[in-house]
């Protein structure tokens, strides 16, 4: 008996039985919690672009880029109005991104570094913190093509010239993808771009070759934007469409909202509650032995483990802020840096330890004890059996959906803070009669009256305001549907 428990714990020390772990942790939270308010506006746009072709973008805005409306889209086509879908496709990108951090630690370090990093990485993915629950968040498949990339210059940093460009026009792919989910991807590119220069700069092969890896890194992302942009093409979405809509109004409306002293008073309030609270403090004594890590490396490596990594994590935290709002799921970004960074340090811990290999082993074992009962994820895990399923929004959105015709069109106003219309109209499979059906958008200059006007023209059958934000209707909508309804 003994000798199977100690075979089943060593499985789990195993890069594929702790993989298994992972993804059996994030699939069974991720089963219990009802329609989430992003899920309701992505399975709406899903259901608007394959069944009455309104594609997003031009017929249904959104604040983010078309990669999620894509996997919603295929979901709805194939199963319906869903959640399980693409929350299956989230864990299992999660999963795969928890082998490319064990594998650029391994290189990066050795395998205590890996099989740590990977589980720290796993069970923070599936904190309350991070709506570890909701695995279809856009942050879940950014975070793996991010990876990709960042494990492409890993490669290129171990192998050295070989097959350089290549590794870099596929870096560069692997950015694209990660934009097509979320523009601020960005950072995380520009984070790359850096470490690539020292990579570079640490092989001495000059700026002829540093512009010529940016132009093939440059040809990578333009071929797998252009990959995803092929969808919006077919269904009439011109490019001045998608950047006007994924990223100019997106920049507008954020620098509209960052000028007044109230918003700053917000984001200072934010910064402090995010991360001054929560599980996301116990990383900062990794970080802490990381710097003390670091005194250990030879001058050689320490462009690379040290400053590579830090450049990472900077760029990952300034994404993080950069939208000003601190939802938890954009938390999700910074983990992978987070969980590169600890693993290397807690393996460094471990060798200092002991220089005993059975003790090392015995240790690495009781390491691996703490850092589940630290990182667990009880909050997501106590949600699972506690909360009540009252799918009252589903409810709605199916009654709707029974007296209605499906050419008609239904209005369902949300805001930011209450945005659980968007579940009523996905559940309801009815075009909205507006493409500024989405929270943010009521943040656009002059979203207000299009909306107002647009219910009128199209002889909207029904307009729902939830009773608890009636009060927030803009003066337009309220004008309009007092005259009209």
């Amino acid at each position: 008996m003994n000798n199977k428990r100690a075979s089943g714990f060593k499985f789990m020390t195993l890069p594929y039985g702790l993989g298994l772990f992972i993804f059996l942790l994030l699939f069974i939270v991720s089963l219990f919690p009802l329609m989430g308010i992003d899920e309701g506006v992505w399975s709406y746009i899903g259901t608007a672009w394959g069944k009455f072709e309104i594609p997003p973008l031009k017929g249904a805005l959104d604040d983010k880029t078309q990669g999620i409306h894509i996997i919603y889209a295929v979901s709805n086509l194939l199963f319906g109005v869903n959640v399980w879908f693409a929350r299956l496709l989230g864990c299992m990108a999660l999963t795969w991104s928890s082998f490319i951090i064990y594998s650029i630690c391994l290189k990066l370090r050795n395998y205590f570094a890996g099989i740590t990093a990977m589980l720290v990485f796993g069970l923070a993915m599936a904190w309350r913190s991070v709506d570890g629950a909701y695995t279809a968040q856009t942050e879940s498949f950014m975070v793996l093509f991010n990876l990709l990339a960042i494990k492409m210059i890993v490669d290129i940093y171990w192998e050295q010239p070989k097959r350089f460009f290549y590794k870099l026009f596929l870096c560069g792919f692997f950015i694209g993808c990660a934009l097509s989910f979320k523009q601020t991807a960005l950072f995380s590119a520009a984070a790359v771009v850096i470490i690539y220069y020292l990579v570079n700069r640490n092989f001495k092969l000059g700026n002829r070759n540093f512009l010529f890896g940016l132009l093939f890194i440059s040809l990578g992302c333009i071929t797998s934007l252009i990959l995803f942009y092929i969808p919006l093409l077919l269904s009439a979405v011109s490019v001045m469409d998608y950047f006007c809509a994924a990223w100019l109004n997106i920049l507008s409306m954020f620098a509209s909202q960052s000028g007044s002293a109230a918003s700053t008073a917000v984001r200072i309030n934010g910064f402090s509650i995010a991360w001054g609270t929560g599980k996301i403090v116990l990383f900062y004594p990794l970080i802490i032995l990381f710097f003390i890590y670091r005194l250990k490396l030879k001058n050689e490596q320490k462009f690379f483990l040290f400053y590579g990594l830090l450049i990472w994590q900077f760029f990952d935290f300034l994404s993080v802020n950069a939208v000003g709002y601190y939802w938890s799921h954009q938390f999700k970004q910074i983990i992978p840096s987070f969980a590169v960074i600890s693993g290397l340090s807690l393996s460094g811990l471990l060798e200092k330890s002991t220089r005993n290999p059975q003790k090392t082993n015995r240790n690495f074992y009781f390491l691996l004890v703490i850092i589940t009962l630290l990182w667990f994820p009880y909050g997501t895990v106590a949600d699972r059996f506690n909360q009540e399923r009252t799918d009252d929004f589903r409810k709605l959105g199916n009654l709707i959906e029974k007296n209605t015709q499906s050419d008609d069109y239904v209005y369902v106003f949300a805001t930011l803070n209450y945005g659980y219309g968007m579940i009523v109209q996905a559940y309801s499979q009815r075009k909205s009669p507006t493409r500024y059906f989405a929270p943010f958008s009521l943040g656009l200059n002059g979203a207000a009256e299009k909306i107002s006007n647009d219910i009128i023209k199209k002889n909207t059958r029904l307009v729902v305001v939830p009773s608890a934000i009636k009060n927030r209707l803009p003066q337009p909508i309220r004008a309009k549907i007092s005259e009209y309804y």
